[in-house]
């Protein structure tokens, strides 16, 4: 019997948080569709993202069994870190899913360099480089780069590219010399295909959006929210009825307010806006089965989780031409591209308004269609394999 890779996976956040996103659900999808390869071993908070309260039931800084895999729940420093490593020697490789995180990517990275641990690093940036990611902090992340190409802190690990940009980003940043390995994310909700017939009927004049994400600037909720205003002039004095409901945790506050401040300064007898809060992941799917579209104006997206999430959920999707869809959406009519500027999204809007069912049945069938043809693939999940293979 061959025996199975080893791999430690170092990740800020995991199950039974999910307020950590996308991430999450593309470590887990990994681990469903290669556990027959490779044995995982989890590394992450005791807490959920932007929580200070630990998760409770559950034994922190022990190694615990999940069904295919094992799992840590750190609550220590840096220090307990190096020791684990040490103590596990036997991992062959350790994955990490943050470039810019420091407690778990930056750290590992200084012990690699430091010659206190030898194991293979593989790196996802996870949609880091994205140019809306790096102008978040801009000057911050900039003086690190410069610093950590220097130094060659970066020198001898393999980069995990999940999108043809992102190979590009990396190259651009680090040259051409970097090791770079191509493998897609694999989206975690194929596992959901079953039951995605149910229907959500469609009037004119009547729409259902809903913005199921991560509050914060990246996402773009406050675009979202100015264009859906600026058709408040137009319906008026109308029968429309638009409603957008927003799911999701607030990871930015001084933003929300933001947003809040846009809501309230443009009350409307025809858009309500409503914040529904945090979702469980389980929940997600029935929610967005209750939506004539969902929406995202996203600054960027590595690859975008939620997305695969509305499409299984066989919701159309309005999206920003910042993410690794766009060809896709386009090709196969699974909702609408938009460039974020001034009045393209409002224009958007209104011709979902107007839709009639028979019309907005269309996108149903085109999501359905792509969905069970399209979705997941044997060759994706080989690249994701090959990413922990040594080259021969």
């Amino acid at each position: 019997m061959i025996e199975k890779l080893r791999i430690l996976i170092f990740i800020p956040h995991f199950e039974p948080g999910f307020k950590f996103g996308g991430p999450i659900r593309s470590i887990k999808a990994l681990i469903n569709l290669l556990n027959n390869k490779i044995q995982f071993t989890v590394f992450t908070s005791n807490h959920d993202y932007g929580d200070k309260v630990s998760y409770s039931n559950i034994m922190f800084n022990k190694v615990l069994r999940k069904d295919d895999y094992d799992i840590i729940y750190y609550s220590g420093g840096f220090i307990g870190i190096l020791m684990f490593i040490k103590n596990n020697y036997r991992y062959d490789t350790i994955y990490l899913n943050s470039f810019f995180h420091f407690r778990y990517s930056i750290w590992i990275i200084f012990l690699k360099k430091l010659r206190l641990i030898n194991n293979k690093i593989v790196l996802s940036p996870r949609g880091e480089f994205n140019e809306g990611a790096l102008n978040i902090r801009r000057i911050k992340k900039k003086l690190f780069l410069y610093f950590s190409k220097g130094i060659h802190l970066y020198k001898n690990i393999v980069w995990h590219a999940t999108t043809n940009e992102e190979v590009l980003a990396i190259e651009s940043i680090f040259g051409d010399t970097a090791t770079i390995k191509y493998a897609p994310v694999l989206p975690s909700a194929f596992a959901f295909k079953k039951d995605n017939d149910k229907s959500i009927v469609k009037k004119p004049c009547d729409l259902k959006l809903v913005f199921l994400s991560r509050i914060s600037k990246i996402k773009n909720l406050d675009y979202l929210l100015t264009e859906l205003f600026l058709i408040s002039n137009e319906v008026k004095d109308t029968k429309a009825n638009i409603v957008l409901d927003v799911f999701g945790p607030i990871s930015d506050v001084s933003f929300w307010n933001e947003c809040k401040c846009i809501i309230e300064a443009n009350k409307s007898n025809n858009i309500k806006v409503t914040y529904k809060g945090e979702v469980e992941y389980e929940e997600v799917f029935g929610i967005l089965r209750n939506y004539h579209y969902w929406v995202l104006p996203t600054l960027g997206e590595n690859y975008g989780q939620a997305i695969a999430d509305s499409l299984v959920a066989n919701c159309p999707i309005i999206i920003s031409d910042k993410t690794p869809w766009t060809e896709d959406v386009k090709r196969y009519n699974l909702g609408f591209v938009i460039e974020l500027k001034e009045h393209f999204l409002k224009d958007v809007i209104l011709e979902c308004l107007n839709f009639n069912n028979d019309e907005y049945a269309n996108y149903r069938c085109n999501v359905k269609s792509y969905i069970d043809n399209h979705l997941s693939d044997e060759d994706s999940i080989e690249k994701n394999l090959n990413i922990f293979l040594d080259e021969n």
